[in-house]
């Protein structure tokens, strides 16, 4: 019985834990402008994840250095953009 009642309680901490990183992934697809109705959290790994984000960072910092260039008193964008 005690062993029933220990896998119960693991089984309802690994659900806990998943719905956690399946809101988390939900958050920063949301983040990068994937609609999180059209993919499935889970489906993306973490690896991914961090792919995707490197790959938005670096389309800003390409963005931002063409914007710069064309309009160098731009002051409103971070300067963390500047290349």
């Amino acid at each position: 019985m005690a062993r029933e009642n220990d896998e119960r309680i693991l089984r309802r901490r690994l659900a806990v834990t998943q719905a956690l990183w399946d809101h988390e992934r939900e958050q920063i697809l949301e983040a990068l402008g994937v609609a999180a109705g059209e993919n499935n959290p889970r489906a993306w790994s973490t690896d991914a994840l961090v792919e995707e984000i490197k790959d938005c960072i670096e389309g800003q910092k390409m963005l931002a250095s063409i914007v710069f260039k064309e309009a160098p008193g731009l002051k409103y964008a971070p300067s963390s953009w500047k290349n």
